[in-house]
């Protein structure tokens, strides 16, 4: 062995060394190594239960809050509902207010319309008296032939006048 370079002695006295390394290790450290290794293990395995328990708090978590966003949503809609319904109502009222108002303008209108139309009848019945009552003058004037003929058309003529005037 000495050929290739290795010395037996040291090697017999490094294989002694590396026992006495090995049993003093064995008996002072790997103890200690083994239990910080085993209570190692067992904090993963807690992490493990811990993540499950979480996952399962997290799926109920995710169903509370699809069951709120469910009934969130069935609020909206009725809110909505109300507010389309209470919309409708309001509409309602304010295209009655305004077919109430354009009743009540028209029949002011009408209202006006039939005092000036009794003005314009009366003021015409007024200008046709004097009219027949100055035809009247004429035709007595030119015509004075007959009396009898003249005092018919005087009094169609003070009839006529009567009637304008009544209808003032």
């Amino acid at each position: 062995m000495e050929e290739l370079g290795i010395n037996p002695v040291l090697l017999v006295a490094q294989i002694i060394s590396f026992g006495l390394l090995f049993v003093i290790f064995k008996k002072f450290l790997f103890g200690k190594i083994q239990e910080s290794l085993a209570e190692r293990r067992q904090a993963v395995e807690k992490m493990f239960e811990g993540k499950a328990e979480m996952e399962k708090k997290l799926q109920e978590f995710e169903a509370e809050r699809e069951k709120r966003k469910a009934a969130d949503e069935v609020e909206a809609k009725k809110l909505l509902a109300e507010s389309k319904k209470e919309a409708a109502i309001k509409r309602s009222e304010i295209v009655d207010l305004a077919n109430k108002e354009a009743e009540l303008a028209r029949m002011r209108g009408m209202e006006r319309l039939k005092h000036e139309t009794e003005e314009a009848e009366g003021k015409l019945k007024g200008k046709m008296a004097g009219l027949a009552t100055n035809l009247a003058k004429e035709m007595i004037a030119t015509s004075a032939k007959d009396a009898k003929w003249q005092r018919e058309v005087i009094k169609a003529s003070l009839l006529a006048a009567k009637k304008a005037e009544s209808a003032k």
